[in-house]
């Protein structure tokens, strides 16, 4: 039921998009699910934020658990709309990311510096290493 209400909203977001603009409901899909490639690092497998969604493109400085599921579900959203397993593929890579820096309480940090919990633009912000319920 969850998952249905998540495909109706993603949908209906999409649709309202496609109002203005050239390009198709999948079109518009497609340019959502590549901007999320490009803000996820897949670049190097050694590295410890292999597979992490950051909140911007390029190297991981910020990097929110609560928006990298958001991401994996707008993936895995994407794969089953546009019928290409690569979505899918990188939606488990960013969850195995998730699974990697997840607290053995069950929950996530606020952010993550790669897979430091911390505030990479103020280290001594302790917020970041806050827990929410959204994360858990």
């Amino acid at each position: 039921m969850r998952r249905k209400i998540i495909l109706l909203c993603m949908t209906a977001l999409f649709i309202s998009c496609c109002r203005k603009g050239r390009l198709t409901v999948k079109g518009k899909i497609r340019k959502e699910a590549n901007y999320i490639l490009s803000c996820q690092y897949a670049a190097n497998p050694n590295n410890p934020a292999y597979g992490a969604i950051n909140n911007a493109r390029g190297k991981p400085n910020w990097i929110s658990p609560r928006e990298n599921a958001l991401a994996i579900l707008g993936l895995l959203i994407a794969s089953e709309k546009l019928d290409n397993a690569i979505y899918k593929e990188r939606a488990e890579l960013a969850a195995d990311y998730l699974i990697r820096v997840q607290d053995l309480d069950g929950a996530w940090y606020n952010q993550y510096s790669y897979t430091t919990p911390v505030d990479p633009a103020n280290p001594k912000n302790i917020k970041a290493l806050w827990k929410s319920p959204t994360h858990a």
